[in-house]
């Protein structure tokens, strides 16, 4: 019962945002956290990106934690959940927006490798 007691004021703690209780998660689970984002982004800046990510919110974030389950696989579904939110900012990142193109040759933009074109895409065509 007392260790219950302890661990119940350690989430307090965390909760409020306490360095020392953050610090303490940190050392328990930083590893695993970064595990979990370089297995599923395959990079190391990412894994720490998400690393970061988690701890900062990890006070807030725990204002939702009820305690039913284990709180390291909590943790790690936050890892997860974080992971996959970065990767989805990447994917619309990468997107291009059609709408926002330069006029090709049937909008009026004039012929490819003609005289609108940089001299460098010029002669590109020119080659062909």
């Amino acid at each position: 019962m007392k260790e219950y007691l302890e661990e119940a004021e350690f989430l307090n703690r965390a909760r409020s945002g306490e360095p020392s209780a953050i610090t303490q998660l940190y050392e328990r689970y930083g590893d695993t956290v970064y595990r979990i984002g370089y297995r599923l982004t395959g990079s190391p800046v990412d894994a720490e990106d998400v690393l970061q990510d988690v701890f900062l919110g990890l006070p807030r974030a725990l204002q939702n934690y009820a305690g039913r389950g284990s709180l390291e696989g909590w943790i790690k579904r936050v890892a997860a959940r974080t992971t996959l939110m970065k990767l989805r900012q990447r994917k619309r990142k990468a997107e291009v927006d059609l709408d926002h193109l330069p006029p090709g040759p049937a909008e009026g933009g004039g012929r490819l490798g003609g005289a609108g074109c940089p001299p460098r895409i010029e002669w590109s065509w020119r080659m062909l």
